[in-house]
């Protein structure tokens, strides 16, 4: 009888650090590598993404760029690319990118920084810029956005995390695995 007072709370604990263990096995989060169509970027996203291409107005005009994108855990994770034809206009329109994907959001506590994104054999031109910000989705809600804007040659990318609350771990793996080739 005393075995079974003892192995009772034992049973208890191994019951409940199974279920725990099975939620963690069930992630919120399910890493995949994704390459963005033909372009030399490939990126981990928590989700299977949906690609598109759809044109977006900048201050000279439109850029039609080519987005993958998908939501997990109250996030939505984003990577596009352009061909800006130019290599001498690439900066202008990153710039006029990111001011227009700040402005879309209505960003407010901006803070830009220099990003790092791994490069095998290939230069940037200029340097990879991140932006952490508040901001406004549709319906007034509250998110903080995070995104990364860089250029090669003739093309410009867009990382971005637009979340409720985005886990400083899932921001930094989502970043961490951008790979230009």
């Amino acid at each position: 009888m005393p075995q079974a007072r003892v192995l009772a709370p034992f049973h208890c604990l191994l019951v409940l650090t199974v279920a725990t263990a099975l939620v963690g096995c069930s992630p919120q989060f399910n890493w995949r590598d994704v390459q963005l169509d033909a372009s030399a970027l490939r990126a981990l996203f928590p989700c299977k993404p949906d690609r598109a291409t759809r044109p977006i107005p900048l201050a000279n005009g439109t850029l039609a760029i080519t987005m993958l994108g998908c939501e997990a855990g109250d996030a939505m994770f984003t990577l596009a690319a352009a061909s800006v034809g130019d290599p001498d206009r690439a900066l202008i329109l990153q710039t006029q990118w990111r001011a227009a994907t700040l402005a879309q959001v209505r960003a407010s506590n901006v803070a830009t920084r220099p990003a790092s994104v791994a490069a095998v054999g290939k230069g940037f031109a200029g340097e990879p810029i991140s932006v952490t910000a508040l901001g406004l989705r549709e319906g007034n809600q509250a998110i903080e956005f995070h995104g990364v804007w860089f250029s090669t040659g003739t093309h410009i990318y867009q990382a971005a995390i637009y979340a409720k609350r985005a886990p400083p771990e899932v921001v930094s793996t989502f970043f961490d695995g951008l790979k230009l080739q």
